[in-house]
C-alpha cells in the first residue's frame, strides 16, 4: 500500500468516527424516550454500534428496528 491509500483509509475512518460522534447522542436520546427496545437492548449499545460500526448503517437498522412501518406490523402495535 502506498501512502495514499493509507491516507484514504484513515480519512474515511476519521470522517465515519467523526459523524458518529454527532448521531450517537441523537441515537441515545431516542431510545431512552422509547419505552422498549428491540430484545431489551438498551440505548447505550446503540450509541456504541454508531460509534464503532458505521453510523449510516446503524441509523438506518436503528430506524428499521424501532420506527419504520415494518417493525410496527412485527411488534404487533396496528393489528
Amino acid at each position: 500500500m502506498d501512502e495514499t491509500q493509507i491516507f484514504a483509509a484513515l480519512s474515511y475512518l476519521g470522517f465515519s468516527f467523526f459523524i458518529g460522534l454527532v448521531l450517537a447522542p441523537l441515537i441515545y436520546k431516542d431510545a431512552k424516550s422509547l419505552p422498549k427496545l428491540f430484545l431489551g437492548t438498551k440505548p447505550w449499545f446503540w450509541s456504541l454500534c454508531c460509534l464503532f460500526q458505521g453510523p449510516l448503517i446503524v441509523v438506518f437498522i436503528y430506524w428499521a428496528i424501532h420506527h419504520s412501518s415494518f417493525s410496527n406490523r412485527v411488534n404487533g402495535e396496528n393489528l
